[in-house]
């Protein structure tokens, strides 16, 4: 098997198995968890590779977070074995950014998760019920996360971003009624159209304008009224036409977390342990933010993750802005859902953190991919 083909078949196995983590039950769970482990360690390949990683500036930070991180669980008492993805999603970020990847076969998992998606939809008529004790809602996170690593890969290998699969994300994010998941894929819509934009002829700019002006006129003068109507009857449109962007359930989470916290209280430095606060019971301990995940289990290296994060979006916002939406796209969609911060795509924010601080020249390498 050559690099290439190996590299491939690497990282759709990990794409794979973080698309069946939402799919399973959670006993299954703890057997795809010495899988992700024993990939990471595969995709070092060599000891040209291992040697490479070990080099990086950033592989300090790592350790002495995973060994803080530890200490802090463990006082806490919000101790998980999860705590070994901060080791592991580094590893993955390195051979990420830094492989040959075959982007007619990556696209696998990606339509490997619209195929299972569209089958339970023309089942069931909703996408209600189609992740194991998960929300519907985690239909974008999926699609979202699949959609970003083809466009980076994409992106990075000097090939033609494809704008299929951010349309597909927004689409089936829309049958899933997620109102963030929504917005965050139209963010990466956005990403993906203006890398095609900016390759465009001006001729092919005023077609494609035309394309979708001239259809959407003709529908609004012919049908408005009825369209209207027959938007506002769409349960999506009516919870958010009631509710806009708000959200009850988080809002009483994200508010009960924060009351617990003081400067002067140890909980404030490690994490508050809400295994037994009767609210976070009543939601299954989740609490639908990753931001608060992070704090519960990070503890104070949240105030060091945190503007690192703020910090790689605005350089990339004046160095790469499709990289830079890509991120925005994540974080926005982080904050109303448990999808970052030991979870299995954390590689791919850490692989968004990497490109922002290498050297210019590396934003957008060459890439020689004869042996695909």
């Amino acid at each position: 098997m050559n690099t290439v083909k190996k590299n491939t078949t690497l990282l759709i196995a990990y794409m794979v198995i973080s698309f069946l983590y939402y799919v399973v039950g959670d006993s299954l769970r703890l057997v795809l968890f010495p899988l992700v482990m024993l990939i990471c360690f595969l995709s070092l390949g060599n000891i040209n590779a291992v040697d490479s990683f070990l080099r990086s500036k950033w592989i300090i930070y790592f350790i002495v977070m995973f060994f803080g991180v530890v200490l802090i669980q463990v006082t806490s008492g919000n101790f998980t074995p999860f705590v070994l993805y901060i080791l592991a999603a580094p590893v993955m970020a390195h051979f990420f950014i830094n492989k040959v990847f075959d982007t007619k076969k990556i696209k696998i998992p990606f339509y490997l998760a619209i195929a299972f998606m569209a089958v339970h939809f023309a089942r069931f008529r909703t996408m209600e019920g189609i992740f194991s004790e998960m929300s519907p809602n985690y239909v974008s996170v999926v699609l979202i996360m699949n959609a970003s690593v083809l466009a980076i890969v994409q992106y990075r290998q000097r090939e033609k971003v494809r704008i299929v699969p951010a349309i597909l994300t927004v689409l089936f994010s829309i049958l899933a009624f997620g109102r963030s998941g929504i917005g965050c894929s139209l963010v990466l819509l956005a990403a993906v159209f203006l890398i095609n934009w900016s390759a465009m002829t001006k001729v092919k700019k005023y077609l494609v304008l035309a394309s979708f002006i001239i259809p959407f006129i003709v529908v609004v003068i012919a049908q408005g009224q009825y369209l209207l109507n027959m938007i506002y009857g769409i349960s999506f449109f009516k919870k958010f036409s009631d509710n806009g962007l708000d959200s009850p359930a988080r809002d009483i989470l994200m508010r009960e977390y924060f009351v617990h916290l003081n400067k002067n209280d140890l909980f404030y430095y490690i994490g508050y342990n809400y295994g037994k606060n009767p609210w976070f019971l009543h939601y299954g301990l989740n609490p639908h933010n990753s931001y608060i995940r992070l704090h519960h289990y990070f503890g104070v290296f949240f105030f060091l993750i945190v503007p690192t994060l703020i910090i790689s979006f605005l350089k990339l916002l004046y160095s790469n802005r499709f990289y830079a939406l890509i991120l925005l796209a994540i974080l926005l969609r982080a904050y109303t859902d448990t999808v970052l911060f030991l979870s299995l795509y954390d590689f791919l924010v850490i692989s968004l953190i990497f490109m922002t601080f290498k050297k210019k020249k590396m934003m957008h390498p060459a890439i020689e991919i004869n042996d695909i």
